[in-house]
């Protein structure tokens, strides 16, 4: 109809179009928030007549046309980049949608059903922010089940992907997690291959392909429709394979002597006479069948030769006939014919004739010639000619006539010499004077004339200039040398056939390209006759001068490589200039790049034939980042974590590596240590404009082995009390920064101190508790112990523990443990070094036991009693020393 009335409404959620009663959603309409809420759209109500459109609001991306000479609504996409990688499917259920942008997408789905009636519905997708991986794969040619396929998966992002799942049979049962199995399929048919990935995000990705799987090719069978043919024959075979089971992966393969064809039922066609092989084999990707061969006889043609004399009007043509045989039929090309078998024949008229003769054997094989007679007409041979010079080009120009058909052939002399074979020559006479020039013509019909004319040669000015060349842009000078020049009445000077404005006898250019020049000088003399030189001269290309600049940093070594390219002029010297100061020379030069800021880089050049010139290039060198931080430590036990202040200036980005291993990219991060061992940390900073610098330092990383020894004990007086001072040595694997001291009072008191002190491994401190005594007191001794750190044992706990004696007398401690099974143990503490005897006595007095221990120092002395070899009962431990003796009673259990 000739007017559509169309309502378009708009209810808060979708488009919908009115028209002949029925109603149909067009779109859904995406308009940035909750539908719902959207403000009322009023209804438009429209009456079309004529082709026209209907937009929908910008930033919709939908508008709609009507066709007007079919009737036709259609959809309008303008302003709205689709993000899918297919729009649209007409398949029941579409197998991959990639969508390319993240967020939410509406697909819509439209239903016709037998009787053209039509339903829609609507639904949205929502898509992630994460990339999936791209994922394909390829498969070997082999389709036999008793070839195995392999199946290699190709994906931009490989090294992302970490699982492979493969249904090679499409029963939804992983048959494989490798990247590029190898599969066996244990029956013939169609198989979809699906390939699924994951890259340990949320997200991946599924490829699939369809292949054939067949159990073998068809056993091969043709015949051919006779069994002798004459050269030449069309050979015609049928393939009478049974193929009926096989789709297009079957091949047919068809060898002989004139090569190879995969037609189904080919025609050969042989032209030399044998027995010739015809083999057939059958193939499908990764299969082929046995191979069947036939035989068949191809029988030579009689030979036949002849020869035509070539012949003008009005003589015979005599045919000679050399082939074997005594069956000949001739025809003439002008109706008459012949059975001789070497007949003459007269042709009434010149022309071109066509000649055939047959032969035909004993076999039934008929052999044909067919050659070309020609019956020639004679030629009338002139030619003409302008005035002559000596020296000069002079045309000679044929001017012959022949009746039906063409000159083909011309000989010229100059007094009987021969000049040239062209039509047309330009010939050059070396002397003035009368010469006779001849000339002789040779039709296409074979048939000569020739004709003569005595020619007088006037004599030419000898023409020659001298050349000045100059580099490429400069002028080259070009000087007239021609002999006589009181005779020249005119110079014309031409560069590559283009004439030059100057007529004088010097002549200054400048070639501005380089290139292959024709240089020509051209003289008329008073005689008006005409000479000319021309020489050829080459201008060598410039240079283009180029040089790469690699790196741009101030702390690089800044490469300067030449790339000129030199066509023609090579470059013999080079110099190199930074700011103008002359730096070096040759193709390649490196700058130290110390100082950031704008440089000027120039090349100065000398090509082989002298010619110089420059480029200069402005390069900006880049200040690099001035890499510093401090590590909360140096040292930990592992697994620990230290927090790494970044100190750097002129950094953007920053990248962390522990070992060489990137670890973290925050601007001050905290790096975990799990393993033991001296860990390099290194950090590499870049700023933006690409510089990078780095510094490392190491962290020791160490399971600890605690040894802290006291090595002595001091009192100092301070203002009425006595500080405690004592020198700690570490002896440790690593340094210590918090340890416990226990101070013991006559071993009755004992009172802690924590102490923040940091020692390294190896060195030793003097350290001064809080912890004092007064300066009066009756305490007679003290001991200071050290509790190891890390919670770990110390490694010789004798050596942590110290005393320092307050009195003039010796200190004894009582035995412990005691009584004692194996041993037992005595403390003393001596105020001045000397040596210790001990002596162990039974009851009755006897010894049992006797040893020194020579030069004791002051102090804590700790002896170890072995008991193991007394019997159980009570003993006395007598104690000799420097100063006095001591008695201790300990029982054996």
């Amino acid at each position: 109809e000739d007017v559509f009335e169309l309502s378009l409404v708009h209810d808060g959620f979708d488009w919908r179009l009115f028209g002949a009663g029925q109603t149909s959603d067009f779109m859904r309409g995406d308009f940035g928030g909750d539908l719902s809420s959207s403000p009322a759209i009023e209804p438009v109500s429209l009456v079309i007549t004529g082709p026209t459109s209907l937009e929908f609001p910008e930033g919709s991306g939908v508008g709609m046309i009507l066709d007007y000479s079919t009737g036709q609504l259609k959809r309008l996409d303008y302003g709205y980049s689709c993000s899918l990688s297919e729009r649209y499917s007409q398949e029941e259920t579409p197998l991959n949608v990639n969508y390319e942008v993240s967020g939410w997408h509406y697909i819509t789905l439209k239903v016709t059903d037998a009787s053209s009636n039509v339903a829609y519905a609507v639904d949205s997708v929502y898509v992630k922010e994460l990339i999936s991986p791209d994922i394909s794969f390829t498969v070997d040619e082999s389709r036999c089940i008793a070839n195995a396929n392999t199946f290699t998966s190709e994906s931009s992002t490989l090294e992302n992907i970490v699982s492979y799942s493969w249904d090679f049979d499409g029963d939804g049962v992983e048959d494989s997690s490798e990247p590029n199995p190898t599969y066996q399929f244990s029956s013939a048919g169609e198989y979809t291959v699906i390939l699924t990935i994951g890259d340990g995000s949320s997200c991946g990705n599924t490829a699939r392909e369809t292949i054939m799987v067949y159990a073998g090719p068809p056993s091969p069978d043709f015949s051919v429709d006779q069994t002798a043919y004459c050269a030449g024959e069309d050979v015609t075979l049928t393939n009478l394979s049974d193929d009926a089971a096989y789709g297009e992966g079957l091949t047919y393969h068809w060898s002989t002597e004139l090569g190879d064809t995969t037609s189904i039922a080919p025609v050969f066609n042989f032209d030399q006479p044998g027995e010739k092989t015809i083999s057939l084999y059958s193939s499908i990707p990764g299969c082929d069948s046995e191979i069947l061969t036939k035989t068949v006889s191809i029988l030579a043609l009689p030979e036949i030769v002849f020869q035509a004399d070539t012949a003008c009007h009005g003589e015979f043509t005599e045919f000679t006939n050399l082939s074997e045989g005594t069956s000949f039929a001739w025809t003439f090309g002008d109706g008459f014919t012949s059975n001789a078998k070497s007949p003459e024949h007269f042709y009434t008229e010149p022309g071109l004739y066509e000649v055939a003769i047959s032969n035909i054997d004993e076999n039934g094989c008929e052999n044909f010639l067919a050659k070309q007679v020609i019956v020639g007409a004679i030629p009338e041979a002139e030619f003409e000619y302008d005035i002559a010079c000596q020296g000069d080009e002079t045309i000679l120009s044929d001017v012959s006539i022949v009746n039906g058909a063409d000159i083909v052939e011309w000989e010229w002399y100059i007094e009987d010499t021969p000049v040239s074979q062209d039509k047309n020559p330009g010939v050059y006479f070396d002397r003035e004077g009368s010469q006779t020039v001849t000339m002789t013509v040779v039709s296409s019909n074979g048939c000569t004339a020739s004709y003569s004319e005595s020619i007088d040669v006037l004599g030419q000015p000898q023409v020659d200039f001298s050349v000045e060349r100059a580099c490429q842009g400069d002028f080259t000078s070009f000087v007239d040398q021609t002999t006589n020049p009181d005779q020249i009445i005119s110079r014309t000077w031409q560069i590559n056939g283009e004439t030059q404005a100057s007529d004088n006898d010097t002549l200054n250019y400048a070639f501005v390209e380089p290139g292959i020049y024709e240089v020509s000088l051209m003289v008329n003399n008073r005689s008006l006759c005409t000479a000319e030189q021309t020489k050829t001269i080459e201008i060598l290309a410039l240079p283009e001068l180029d040089f790469l600049i690699d790196g741009v940093c101030e702390n690089e070594l800044i490469t300067v490589l030449d790339q000129s390219v030199a066509i023609n002029d090579a470059i013999v010297s080079r110099r190199w200039l930074l700011n103008g100061t002359f730096i070096g020379n040759g193709s390649k030069i490196e700058i130290p790049a110390d100082v950031s800021g704008l440089h000027d880089v120039t090349l100065e050049v000398v090509t082989k034939f002298g010619c110089s010139l420059s480029r200069t290039e402005t390069i900006e060198v880049y200040a690099r980042p001035e890499v510093a931080f401090t590590p909360a430590n140096d040292f930990g036990v592992p697994p620990f974590s230290l927090v790494f202040e970044n100190e750097t200036i002129n950094g953007q980005s920053y990248k962390w590596y522990i070992n060489g291993d990137l670890t973290s990219e925050e601007m001050t991060p905290s790096l975990s240590f799990g393993t033991e061992g001296l860990q390099t940390v290194k950090l590499v900073a870049t700023n933006e404009n690409g510089c990078m610098d780095s510094l490392s330092t190491q962290i020791e990383s160490i399971l600890p082995v605690v040894d802290l020894v006291v090595n002595e004990i001091q009192l100092i007086e301070d203002r009425g009390l006595q500080k405690i001072l004592l020198d700690v040595s570490n002896k440790s694997n690593l340094p210590v920064e918090l340890f416990e001291v226990q101070i013991t009072l006559e071993n009755e008191f004992t009172l802690s101190e924590n102490v923040t002190r940091r020692i390294n491994k190896g060195k030793d401190a003097v350290i001064g508790l809080s912890v004092s005594l007064p300066s009066i007191s009756n305490l007679g001794y003290l001991c200071v112990s050290l509790v190891a750190p890390y919670n770990v044992p110390d490694q010789i706990p004798e050596n942590n523990e110290g005393c320092i004696n307050l009195e003039s007398r010796t200190i004894f401690e009582p035995a412990f443990p005691n009584p004692a099974t194996d041993r037992t143990h005595i403390r003393m503490i001596l105020p001045l070094d000397g040596d210790v005897e001990l002596t162990i006595l039974d009851l009755s007095g006897q010894v049992k036991q006797q040893k020194t221990l020579p030069n004791r120092p002051s102090g804590l002395t700790t002896f170890t009693i072995d008991l193991q070899t007394l019997q159980s009962g009570t003993y006395f431990i007598a104690i000799k020393y420097n100063g006095g003796s001591h008695r201790i009673r300990v029982i054996k259990q």
